[in-house]
């Protein structure tokens, strides 16, 4: 998967994390490799400072928490990582709940994360941040997906005012999930289901652009991207032209400035698209690219 930060692009493939150098027209020049944090599994968080990087799922049952350097894109380890998701368990533990997605509140006073495998079926949870980055998981904050309805790939607008999630996975248990573009609002990070869109062939992934416009998912089976106009009451409205990307096989979306980037894991490269200002989608010089692996994970830092 991958991630951006808008100087750097993070992807990783199953044994390796690469840093790309994101040029003034979109495309990618290798800056860096290290082993990779979360051995290809889970996704990548980045907060709205962009100083600080979470990678879910290893090890198994915790978060792992990087600071990120402006300057080399270089990444070391917040005190006291990596923090567990549920405190019976000591990291690395198979028995412990794994997270699966995240996403940081614009504040960046907490974060949710869903988890699983819990009881048979994913759970969201809230946890509180503080001012190094550290994470604590809010006592009572769990709430389960067989009476909430959020799936795995969800993602906060850029106001902190509402949650956007894509499922097209029905088989969940406790099912049944829901499948489309499902909108939440938040209150301190309590989510309120609102309304549901329909989208292409099992939509997986949520990104937002950073003006909280548009809405970009991922679609699986049919291998595309779906891009929505988000209104001020969170209604979403499919822009003309969408589904963009045809035969891509995006699993994970990044940001950064105008730039939309794609993990694409059939194919193992990286898909790199400009935003219109109408939300329409046109790939940038030299797309796509190979990373010397498949890619797993994707992030970006401005």
């Amino acid at each position: 998967m991958i991630a951006v930060q808008g100087k750097f692009l993070y992807v990783t493939t199953h044994s390796s994390l690469f840093i790309f150098r994101i040029d003034s027209d979109g495309s990618l020049t290798a800056a860096g490799s290290r082993s990779t944090p979360n051995n290809g599994g889970g996704q990548f968080v980045l907060d709205r400072s962009q100083n600080f990087l979470y990678a879910l799922a290893v090890p198994r049952g915790a978060i792992s928490g990087f600071r990120i350097d402006s300057s080399s894109g270089a990444l070391t380890d917040i005190a006291g990582s990596p923090f567990p998701t549920d405190p019976n368990f000591t990291p690395p533990s198979e028995m412990a709940p794994a997270p699966i997605f995240g996403a940081v509140h614009p504040s960046g006073a907490y974060m949710w994360v869903s988890v699983a495998p819990f009881r048979g079926g994913l759970r969201v949870e809230v946890f509180d941040r503080d001012s190094n980055g550290a994470l604590i998981a809010r006592s009572g904050s769990a709430r389960y997906t067989a009476d909430y309805k959020v799936g795995p790939g969800f993602s906060v607008d850029p106001g902190g005012n509402f949650v956007v999630d894509a499922t097209g996975d029905t088989s969940q248990e406790p099912a049944p999930f829901p499948s489309g573009v499902l909108v939440y609002t938040n209150s301190g990070g309590n989510l309120t289901f609102i309304s549901e869109s329909s989208a292409g062939a099992q939509p997986a992934m949520v990104t937002f652009d950073r003006s909280g416009s548009f809405v970009l998912v991922t679609n699986v089976i049919s291998k595309n991207i779906s891009v929505y106009k988000m209104e001020t009451s969170g209604a979403l409205t499919e822009v003309p032209g969408s589904p963009f990307g045809s035969g891509a096989d995006p699993t994970q979306l990044a940001q950064a400035g105008s730039f939309i980037y794609s993990a694409n894991q059939e194919s193992g490269d990286v898909s790199g698209y400009h935003l219109e200002t109408n939300g329409s989608l046109t790939p940038v010089p030299g797309s796509p690219l190979t990373v010397g692996g498949t890619p797993y994970l994707i992030v970006g830092v401005h």
